[in-house]
């Protein structure tokens, strides 16, 4: 969950009551003084506080950047998945009788050892990302390097500056998928950050909290009886 989760809103909310109880009342201040939690303490504390609240605000903020980067990835790829696999239709119809061109395209056939047919080889779109990214470089590549194939594009409406666009679109979204991996790297990273800052926190509050326990059992004793009349 980014932000804070429910214990750690939790944690806040006690060691903020906490620290104010104690610094707001004189007799509570003062017993608490005496276990050594004196104004370096609880300036310690706050800062503590502070701390955790701006590592789960960070936390928050990565989390928006990881979706925000997730979603133009998808919409990058969804583009050129589509531009790429219009192109490799094109080629699979123009040279289907032409194998060594379609494996110059990554586009060549194998036969399954089950059921006997034959397939292209090209990625499906739920393929790992590395590989459409190494098929469909090496797609464009060939496309504009080959003679004979960017001769036969060009009549199909594939111009080298046409294709060299598609080329671009293929790099936006390597990059942006790129960004979407740092973004998730940053994510996670600021979870672990912002849990670090809410353990450091938690020790002070436990410690805090079992002295301020102690001088509430101590005045609860000194409390005066009352005299039945």
């Amino acid at each position: 969950m980014p932000g804070m989760t429910k214990g750690q809103k939790e944690t806040i909310h006690q060691a903020e009551q906490l620290a104010h109880n104690a610094q707001n009342d004189p007799d509570m201040a003062a017993a608490m003084a005496a276990y050594g939690y004196d104004e370096t303490r609880w300036s310690e504390g706050e800062a503590l506080i502070e701390a955790a609240k701006a590592a789960a605000h960070q936390n928050k903020l990565a989390y928006s950047a990881k979706l925000g980067a997730t979603d133009a990835f998808t919409q990058s790829y969804d583009l050129t998945w589509e531009q790429c696999k219009e192109l490799a239709d094109i080629c699979t119809n123009l040279f289907k009788n032409q194998t060594e061109y379609l494996a110059a395209l990554g586009l060549h056939r194998q036969r399954s050892q089950t059921t006997g047919q034959s397939r292209l080889t090209r990625p499906r779109k739920t393929s790992g990302f590395a590989e459409f990214q190494a098929w469909s470089r090496n797609l464009y590549h060939v496309a504009l390097t080959h003679a004979d194939i960017a001769a036969a594009l060009n009549n199909y409406g594939y111009s080298a500056e046409r294709l060299n666009q598609e080329v671009a679109a293929v790099e936006a979204t390597i990059q942006t998928n790129y960004t979407q991996e740092q973004a998730k790297e940053t994510a996670l990273q600021s979870t672990v950050d912002r849990d670090h800052a809410f353990a450091r926190l938690d020790i002070w509050y436990r410690r805090a909290q079992k002295f301020a326990a102690k001088v509430e059992r101590r005045n609860k004793k000194r409390q005066p009886l009352e005299v039945a009349l």
